[in-house]
């Protein structure tokens, strides 16, 4: 014997079936804001970190004495524009500094050339550390195609996959019912 269809609990349950496609979708849109914030949250960190870095770096510059004093850094800039108004090479302008510097720049007692030498080295290092977390950081174009990939997942490829599923669940039920 036939049960007769009742229109009212195939009402609700299509009722209930589009109530779930509607807060998927809404969820899918929650998941993609969520991760752009995640992104964005993510790039300020790395932003932050460089900041941070540039100013461990200017701190770092300023530990170190200068190799001249400013009279003498004032004749070697001199002299060096003197050479190149002259037409001399760049090889040879710097070989003129490096002979300059040697012989009237600042001495260093040997626990000064130590200090030195580890400010470079720690200085090398927060430029590795600054380098590295410069390429973290995302472009707004990079962040668009991130967003852009998880959006055509969710609502191309997810949603109308699930869709096509509960097609192809209805027409088998359909096709099960015996008149």
């Amino acid at each position: 014997m036939k049960k007769p269809i009742n229109r009212q609990n195939m009402n609700l349950r299509t009722k209930k079936t589009i109530a779930k496609e509607i807060l998927y979708f809404f969820i899918g849109i929650i998941i993609i804001l969520i991760f752009w914030a995640f992104i964005e949250i993510q790039n300020s960190y790395y932003k932050n970190e460089v900041i941070s870095y540039n100013q461990e770096i200017v701190r770092l510059h300023t530990l170190r004495k200068p190799l001249l004093n400013a009279d003498k850094l004032k004749k070697l800039n001199e002299n060096a524009k003197k050479m190149f108004e002259s037409g001399s090479s760049k090889e040879d302008i710097l070989a003129m500094k490096d002979a300059f510097i040697k012989r009237f720049g600042i001495k260093y007692n040997l626990n000064e050339k130590i200090k030195l030498e580890k400010l470079k080295k720690e200085e090398k290092v927060i430029t590795n550390e600054l380098n590295k977390t410069s390429l973290k950081i995302l472009e707004g174009y990079e962040i668009t195609d991130k967003v852009g990939i998880l959006s055509i997942i969710f609502f191309v490829l997810l949603y109308p996959i699930r869709f096509v599923f509960i097609l192809v669940r209805w027409a088998i039920k359909t096709i099960k019912i015996k008149d």
